[in-house]
Order: C-alpha cells, then sequence, then structure tokens
C-alpha cells in the first residue's frame, strides 16, 4: 500500500479514535528491562492509528514557501515581522542550499513528497524547534536529516511523517500515562513502517528479550561500560539488571509504525543510587531510540547468542 493511502487511511482511523471517547483502554503487554525510556513500557497489542502528529496545535504550514516563525506574530508587528519572517526563510533555504552528500540526498527526497515535505515543514515551524534552533544552531535540523538519511535512504524503510519530540511524548503518554517522558521534547523524530529487513538491538535483563524500545548496534560502539550505556540509554537502576544484550529482527512485512527519537534525560533516584552515591543522579540521554507503537510477534525478539549476550561481553568482542 502507497504511503499516501496509508495517509488517508490513518487519518479515518484517528478521526474514528478521537469520537470514541469512552473506548475502553488498550490491553498492553508489560516486559521487564526496558531499554532507553521508561520500565516495563507496554507494547500496545493493537497498533495506534497511523496518524504521527499527535493534536498539538501545530499549523499544517503546506509546501515551500512558508515563512519560519520562531515567535507568533501579534498585532502591531507590522512591518519589522513581515521582514523577520523574510530573513528566517531567507536563513533556511541558505543552509538547504549548503547541504551536500547524504543530507542533501535525503533533502531531495523528502521534498519529492508533497505530504512529507509539509510534514517536515510545519514540525520545523512548530515553537518548540524554533526555540532550539534559537538556543544551538541548525543541529536540529541536520541530526533529522542525518536520521533520515541513515534509516529511510539507507535502509529502505518507508517514511510515514515527521513530529517533534513534544508529539511523540503526547502519543506515547495517551498508552502510558503513569509513565515518564521518554523522547527529547526538542528532537525531530521520524516515524516510519518497516520496509526491508533490519536488526534493532536493546538492553535488557536475562530471560526478558521482548521490549518497545531499541537502538541501533552502533549507538553501542562508543560505550565502554555499562555506567555509559545507562547514562546515555537513560535508564534507571531500579527498571532492571540491564546486563543482557536482545535483539529484533524485521523483515519488512510488519505493520505498525516504529518512532526515531533522541532519548530524553531522566534522574534516577533509585534506592541503591541515592544511596552509594548519596543522592539522585542525572542521565543525559540523546542516544536514538526507536519504540515500537504497536506489538510485534514475540519470536521476532531473542536473546543475542552466548557468551555475546553479556553485556560486558557485547561491547568489548561484539561489535
Amino acid at each position: 500500500m502507497g504511503r499516501k493511502k496509508r495517509r488517508r487511511r490513518a487519518d479515518r482511523e484517528r478521526a474514528t479514535e478521537r469520537d470514541q471517547d469512552d473506548e475502553a483502554e488498550r490491553d498492553a503487554a508489560s516486559t521487564v528491562g526496558t531499554p532507553l525510556g521508561m520500565p516495563d513500557a507496554p507494547i500496545p497489542d493493537s497498533p495506534m492509528p497511523d496518524a504521527p502528529m499527535p493534536d498539538a496545535g501545530v499549523p499544517d504550514m503546506g509546501m515551500g514557501g512558508a515563512a519560519i516563525q520562531r515567535h507568533p506574530k501579534s498585532e502591531g508587528q507590522g512591518q519589522a515581522s513581515m521582514d523577520g519572517e523574510a530573513r528566517e526563510r531567507s536563513s533556511l533555504e541558505s543552509l538547504y542550499d549548503s547541504l551536500d552528500g547524504s543530507r542533501r540526498e535525503a533533502l531531495e527526497q523528502i521534498r519529492a513528497d508533497d505530504e512529507l515535505w509539509a510534514s517536515w515543514q510545519s514540525t520545523i515551524e512548530s515553537d518548540v524547534i524554533q526555540r532550539e534552533i534559537d538556543a544551538n544552531g541548525w543541529d536540529v535540523i541536520e541530526n533529522a536529516l542525518d536520521r533520515y538519511h541513515r534509516n529511510i535512504v539507507q535502509q529502505g524503510h518507508e517514511p510515514v511523517a515527521f513530529m517533534t519530540g513534544d508529539e511523540a511524548n503526547e502519543w506515547y503518554l495517551d498508552l502510558n500515562p503513569e509513565d515518564e517522558s521518554p523522547h527529547q521534547p526538542a528532537c525531530i523524530a521520524i516515524s516510519f513502517e518497516p520496509g526491508s529487513e533490519d536488526t534493532l538491538y536493546r538492553i535488557t535483563t536475562d530471560g526478558f528479550p521482548i521490549g518497545s524500545f531499541l537502538a541501533r548496534k552502533e549507538a553501542f560502539e562508543s560505550k565502554k561500560s555499562r555506567e555509559d550505556v545507562m547514562n546515555s540509554f537513560s535508564l534507571k537502576e531500579e527498571w532492571g539488571e540491564y546486563n543482557k544484550i536482545a535483539t529484533l529482527s524485521l523483515d519488512g512485512s510488519e505493520s505498525g509504525q516504529i518512532i526515531i527519537s533522541s532519548a530524553a534525560p531522566v534522574t534516577d533516584d533509585s534506592e541503591s543510587v541515592v544511596s552509594e552515591r548519596d543522592g539522585a543522579i542525572d542521565r543525559q540521554g540523546g542516544v536514538e531510540q526507536y519504540w515500537l507503537t504497536s506489538r510485534l510477534d514475540d519470536d521476532k525478539f531473542k536473546m543475542l547468542d552466548e557468551p555475546y549476550d553479556d553485556l560486558g561481553v557485547f561491547l568489548e568482542e561484539y561489535l
């Protein structure tokens, strides 16, 4: 099924779900040692409507030519506001013109799809992304293009839409209202449907290969210790032992969406941490994580073969 048909179907399904105010809460399978986010984060038994853009009030500014607005306009701003918007648009277009290599390839592919380009535009124009650009420049856009190229252009998955980390958190918390937000609010997340064979990895506890948060093998490559992994993957000690590695094997036929984002920071206030370190510690997060928005077959998950299922051996010998 083509992307446009999937998206029209997704819009219908999403509208239906919003109208069903008293619909029963979704059943979810809970797993131990969920990496890159919340503990025991359930994988929904049925997919969320294919609507990767939750109702967060982000305007769809359409195709190219929409001005980049870092701050909402108010009455009386007049010509100064218009000039500011023109400078914003010119600056963004200058960035696009300066891109080369894989980033230019990613941008050209996004621009070639009207719906995807509109999604990209509206995400960039959101307040949270504009504040991130104000604070840290174009890194958030360049990182998103790298993420797109790695997973869509190179790996061959089917893109659905872009969204802010804030919007991804709304989706997650709709399913897990008692959890903390697992996505960095100011990242540009991408939702996709599996379109090729792929392998993702997760850090977990022995005997529990199934979970809804995963990462690419490359996310582990610069990590020298379990503590490095805990910090970059935003894991709390009380959530699991986190000493084993499991894999998820995709064949490209799976239904449902996967969201790629950056892991949000977390304060680890586990009893053991507070006792050993005289207080809670902050884990900065930031690793690229993959959240399964719907349940996949259990047999797609398995522990990595011994001895590489051990985290220490995995870091030292497998990578």
